[in-house]
């Protein structure tokens, strides 16, 4: 008489363990392998051990190019999404998919796009990349939003931001005065008209550029007293 083999079929009620990874096949004897899959493909999985099949995408809108998708969430019932692309973020509202605002002329190119960094909380998001200033999206209703740079601590006298010495070190700087607005004088090539409205130190004192003249000339305002060497 032949022999027969029987099939087992044993029911099967938890994927909380998901998809296995091939190591695991031989591991019969675990948790894991008792409530996994060998492939789980397009499908979610629910925290009580059930799944369903995954979800589709939708169409929200057409975006003007290469761009970095971001979420916004306020709170749980009004949420968006910061389309992020050259020199501009596209926002758009979840709840009824409409394009909420559209910031132009920000300091961002398609180049740094994913080298940003992110954090938000509440109504404000901050922005960070080493070749922009500090950028801070804020939402100040529920269907608008401003961009702005960060604005650090200051009083009279001081700006409280990081400075940093991008000439070399060679590279020497003269006023023509100590209080008020002054002309300041590089020893080499160093200004750009991009320098206006930029804050700069010289020795303990802080001074905001107010006017360009050339590469090695700017107007700036003196915040207090500029000590004489």
């Amino acid at each position: 008489m032949a022999k027969t083999r029987s099939i087992l079929r044993q029911l099967k009620t938890t994927f909380q363990s998901g998809e296995l990874d091939p190591l695991m096949n031989l591991r019969s004897d675990t948790t894991a392998y008792a409530n996994g899959a060998k492939k789980m493909q397009n499908v979610s999985l629910f925290s009580q051990g059930g799944f369903k099949r995954r979800n589709g995408t939708k169409r929200y809108a057409s975006l003007p190019g290469n761009a970095r998708l971001v979420g916004f969430d306020f709170d749980d019932n009004e949420q968006y999404i910061c389309a992020f692309s050259n020199n501009r973020v596209d926002i758009y509202y979840l709840s009824n998919d409409s394009l909420t605002q559209t910031i132009t002329s920000c300091p961002w190119t398609t180049s740094i796009l994913f080298e940003m960094q992110f954090t938000q909380a509440g109504d404000t998001m901050i922005i960070t990349h080493p070749s922009m200033a500090t950028q801070v999206i804020t939402r100040t209703s529920l269907t608008a939003f401003s961009r702005s740079n960060y604005t650090f601590d200051s009083d009279s006298e001081n700006v409280y931001q990081p400075y940093y010495k991008f000439a070399g070190s060679g590279v020497t700087l003269s006023a023509s005065g100590t209080t008020g607005s002054v002309t300041i004088t590089s020893s080499a090539d160093h200004f750009s008209s991009d320098y206006v409205n930029v804050y700069l130190k010289i020795e303990d004192t802080t001074l905001l550029i107010t006017g360009h003249t050339n590469a090695t000339t700017v107007t700036a305002t003196i915040l207090g007293t500029l000590r004489k060497n």
